[in-house]
Order: C-alpha cells, then sequence, then structure tokens
C-alpha cells in the first residue's frame, strides 16, 4: 500500500463543502455542530494523513506541521478562496483522505476514534443521499 499527502486545495475544497452544507442545514447536527467543529475535523484529518506518511516512509512529520495546518484552515472558510464540490465528489475525496490516513500508526488507536467515527457518519449521511435520489431507489419495491 502507498501513501501520499491529500493535495491540499481539495482538503480546503471538501472543508469549504462541508461548511456550506451546514450553513444551508443540510448536514445533521448529529454530525457536527458548525463550521468551527468542521474546520477542526478536517484540520485533524489532514494531520493524521501527515503523520500516516510520515509512519509509511520512516519519516518525521515537520515540526511545523500543526501550524501549517491551522495556517492551510483558518477558521474564516472566507478565507479559503476555492470552489466547494459536488456531493460524489465530496464522498470520493473523502475517501481518499481516510485511504490516506489508514497506515500503521491507524492501528484503530483510541484517540482517533471519535474522528474516525464522525467521518463514517458523514460518508454514511452523503452515501444516502446519493442513493436516495437514484431512480432505481425510488422505483426499488418496499419490503
Amino acid at each position: 500500500m502507498s501513501c501520499f499527502i491529500v493535495d491540499s486545495v481539495s482538503v480546503r475544497r471538501m472543508c469549504i463543502t462541508v461548511c456550506g452544507m451546514s450553513m444551508q442545514k443540510r448536514l445533521p447536527k448529529t454530525i457536527f455542530f458548525g463550521t468551527k467543529e468542521i474546520i477542526s475535523f478536517f484540520r485533524y484529518m489532514y494531520m493524521l494523513n501527515f503523520i500516516a506518511y510520515a509512519s509509511r516512509y520512516n519519516d518525521e512529520p515537520s515540526k511545523d506541521l500543526h501550524k501549517y495546518v491551522v495556517d492551510l484552515l483558518p477558521f474564516d472558510v472566507n478565507e479559503y478562496k476555492c470552489e466547494d464540490m459536488s456531493v460524489i465528489q465530496l464522498l470520493k475525496s473523502l475517501d481518499c483522505l481516510y485511504y490516506q490516513c489508514e497506515e500503521d500508526i491507524i492501528d484503530k488507536k483510541q484517540w482517533m476514534e471519535p474522528t474516525l467515527k464522525k467521518l463514517k457518519e458523514l460518508r454514511f449521511f452523503l452515501m444516502r443521499g446519493i442513493i436516495e435520489k437514484l431512480p432505481e431507489y425510488k422505483d426499488a419495491k418496499w419490503g
């Protein structure tokens, strides 16, 4: 299995898309309680990506990693200056980010569980929304 650092523009686009969904009330509050929590989530996921990469290639994460990620994802989403993405692209990008974090360090450590649980809930919510819009789903027999 190989590992790479997900493009920072992609991470910003994921973050701004989920923030937009939250502000438009298209996201259940059971997953996130607002934009600051969403941004913190993406900061954490992005740091995990760097840590997984370093673990995979026996490297040390930069001492400035936290500052870099905080600068990349400020709490003011108006500073992001990027476009959001479609729900399907968001789901695929989240899958990629998760996959890149699935290295040895992710031996399902307890400190990561709340973040991974949120990611799974978000992915399930997005998948369900996509599936429910499919004509095959609408035409399928109930029961």
